[in-house]
């Protein structure tokens, strides 16, 4: 199956993509612009905080870290303070009277988790969001089921269904109009990504600008799976 978007830088296209599925409510992903542990950690300190659950001293610590010192009360190092904290963190419901101040938690229970917080980014704020009304915490098996990858960092690895974006660059276009071994190279790079699927293979070609040209391919008629692989 054969879909064509008009961007040439790829990955430009892979943060679109990134962008896109941050904004799915409740989904997470792994790889390429990928969900960190630090993120991961904050997204589960969101998610608790919001059902009014004790945190975990993980989860504070990294939602701690996304604030100004000033805000959590921190006159020095933030990592004297976390080493000091945890010594005697006790998970216990949040009513701002403990680690958390009432400001924080009305922040973390708004429609807009991040205010506040010193990471501004607009992928970072998609990711927050995104999840701020799920009810389950969230685990690394879930990041890992949905990822954005390049050619090169899916080797090895399957998915039940795959997107395959083939752009290309000039130079790989100057390097497939010759017949020498940088050629059967780069045939063997795109061999690994066409063969990365289990089920099926979507191919995303760019409308504007150079694209690896594949053999005919037949379009597969089949709904696609709850896990799979970007590059």
């Amino acid at each position: 199956m054969v879909y064509k978007y008009p961007i040439c830088d790829v990955f430009h296209w892979f943060c679109k993509i990134a962008k896109f599925f941050a904004t799915e409510p409740g989904k997470v992903y792994g790889g390429l612009y990928g969900w960190t542990e630090d993120e991961l950690n904050a997204a589960n300190a969101i998610i608790q905080t919001r059902q009014g659950k004790p945190l975990t001293f993980l989860y504070m610590k990294a939602l701690l870290g996304l604030y100004p010192s000033k805000m959590i009360g921190v006159r020095g190092s933030k990592e004297e303070y976390f080493e000091k904290l945890e010594k005697r963190y006790v998970p216990e419901l949040q009513t701002g009277t403990g680690v958390l101040s009432a400001q924080i938690i009305d922040y973390l229970r708004s429609p807009n988790p991040t205010k506040g917080m010193t990471r501004d980014g607009k992928l970072f704020q998609a990711k927050m969001n995104g999840i701020k009304n799920r009810k389950e915490p969230i685990f690394i098996r879930e990041i890992n089921g949905r990822r954005i990858l390049t050619i090169h960092g899916s080797k090895g690895l399957k998915a039940q269904a795959v997107f395959l974006h083939n752009a290309i660059t000039s130079r790989i276009q100057d390097v497939l109009l010759t017949h020498g071994k940088e050629k059967q190279a780069e045939a063997r790079v795109w061999y690994v990504g066409a063969t990365r699927p289990k089920d099926i293979l979507y191919i995303v070609m760019d409308a504007g600008c150079r694209n690896y040209q594949f053999p005919p391919i037949h379009s597969i008629q089949e709904p696609l799976a709850t896990g799979g692989i970007v590059c």
